[in-house]
């Protein structure tokens, strides 16, 4: 995605964080609590840093995607629904 993006920041950060970071934020929480059954202090500390981070990435680029929508004058919600259609066949209905 940071390939077919590289020509648009409104198209990277509609999809980059929004999206694909955000996704990180799903499987995260689970992936936690495998580690922690396992007793894996070391992932668990890791994925709890990674987990952080994403949550201001994801803020910042929904942030950043807003603006460049403003700019535009662009309805934020209809271009990120229609990003996800032309990026991603509207699969990440369930995106931020």
């Amino acid at each position: 995605m940071v390939c077919k993006t590289r020509d648009d920041p409104l198209h990277r950060m509609a999809l980059v964080p929004r999206v694909m970071e955000a996704r990180g934020l799903d499987v995260t929480p689970a992936m936690i609590a495998k580690f922690r059954q396992f007793d894996d202090a070391a992932a668990v500390e890791v994925l709890e840093i990674i987990y952080r981070d994403e949550i201001g990435h994801v803020r910042i680029g929904n942030y950043w995607f807003r603006r460049l929508c403003e700019e535009q004058g662009l309805d934020a919600e209809l271009q990120f629904r229609e990003l996800v259609d032309l990026y991603l066949g509207g699969q990440a209905a369930w995106a931020v």
